[in-house]
């Protein structure tokens, strides 16, 4: 019984890639929220937004060092961010002590390519116009962490994968294959997202 309807259910969800559900044009909503109405729910009540899915309160901090009335998170302050003025760029990336550097990482490959760019953050947000403190993003897949420290490690092909929806490659410097060089300029020709990184282990020197 428990199979029958695992395989249904898989056949239905090939049935509704197929017909195109997931993609650009056919975003499936996350938790059924639609931003549009979401926003204009706001502007009409004169609040802003605040997500029931993800509230500012101390569980959506982390749950080890910064589990809720932690040492580290007694006396956070939650504050609304401001975004990016005038196009964003790598150099707007800055990491602080969350080890959540493989998605910054991705990110600020993000910022290389607008196209991609203004496909995960679409045009027409702002702080200042019908501002309603809502911002909505559209990314292939989503890993629903829970929490921010939930974010720490990582690997930045799974940012690259999460933004795109492309399936990722990975080379090791010490094991690279000899036309490496060649791979790196059709990648950048066919415009894919370029990452790199070092392994820090206990035998570096």
């Amino acid at each position: 019984m428990y199979s029958v309807g695992g395989i249904s259910a898989s056949i239905y969800a090939n049935r509704l890639r197929s017909e195109g559900m997931g993609s650009k044009e056919q975003a499936v909503h996350f938790a059924s929220q639609d931003y549009e109405a979401l926003k204009q729910e706001c502007l009409e009540a004169g609040c802003l937004f605040e997500d029931p899915c993800f509230p500012a309160e101390p569980p959506s901090l982390g749950f080890k060092e910064l589990a809720p009335y932690s040492s580290k998170t007694r006396d956070v302050e939650w504050v609304r961010p401001t975004f990016i003025v005038g196009g964003a760029t790598r150099t707007d990336i800055c990491q602080g002590a969350l080890g959540d550097c493989w998605l910054l990482a991705a990110i600020a490959s993000l910022t290389l390519n607008e196209r991609l760019l203004h496909r995960v953050v679409p045009h027409g947000q702002s702080f200042q116009d019908d501002y309603a403190g809502i911002f909505h993003f559209q990314v292939a897949s989503l890993q629903l962490n829970g929490s921010y420290e939930a974010l720490s490690g990582g690997s930045t092909t799974e940012g690259f994968e999460d933004f795109t929806g492309g399936v990722s490659e990975m080379y090791e410097l010490r094991k690279a294959p000899r036309d490496l060089y060649r791979i790196i300029g059709k990648a950048l020709e066919r415009g894919s997202l370029l990452g790199c990184s070092i392994d820090v282990s206990a035998d570096c020197t």
